[in-house]
């Protein structure tokens, strides 16, 4: 068990970080890769919406190791979603707001395989209902304890 945890620690240290939504290489000296990927009403991988057009956000985090993986979590948060701006100010993040329990949690990710979380977003950035306005922003996902990020661009026209 020892082993293990301490396997699993060297593994998150030593991890790397790919977009893999708009490039097909990998690393495979890497233990994780991340990926984010967006799509329109239509279920169509896209980049560009109209403003206040629902966008589905899909996070993967692949194991790319040969042995399953157990990952600990600090709360039931495990991820997280940030859109910035294109001078890197964070216009909305998706944990604002939200209450997580404070237990800790855990993902195991078999061996080669992939976990995805897909939310909604319907673009309203804060409390008082505003949207994000027309622009080019990075869209960026997380697992927390990985230090892993993927991005990729959004265009709201």
């Amino acid at each position: 068990m020892k082993k293990n945890i301490l396997v699993l620690l060297l593994s998150i240290f030593m991890v790397g970080c790919e977009d893999d939504s708009n490039d097909d290489d990998t690393d495979s000296n890497t233990t994780f890769t991340v990926y984010i990927e967006t799509f329109d009403k239509f279920n169509q991988e896209v980049q560009i919406f109209s403003q206040g057009e629902d966008i589905a956000i899909k996070l993967s985090l692949e194991n790319k190791s040969s042995n399953e993986i157990t990952i600990t979590f600090s709360t039931s948060q495990q991820y997280n979603f940030q859109v910035k701006d294109i001078n890197g100010g964070i216009v909305w993040n998706w944990a604002t707001g939200k209450d997580f329990d404070p237990a800790v949690s855990t993902l195991t990710i078999p061996a080669g395989k992939t976990h995805s979380e897909i939310i909604s977003w319907n673009q309203v950035i804060n409390v008082d209902g505003d949207l994000l306005e027309i622009g080019d922003y990075s869209l960026e996902g997380y697992y927390l304890t990985t230090g892993i990020v993927a991005n990729i661009d959004l265009d709201i026209r």
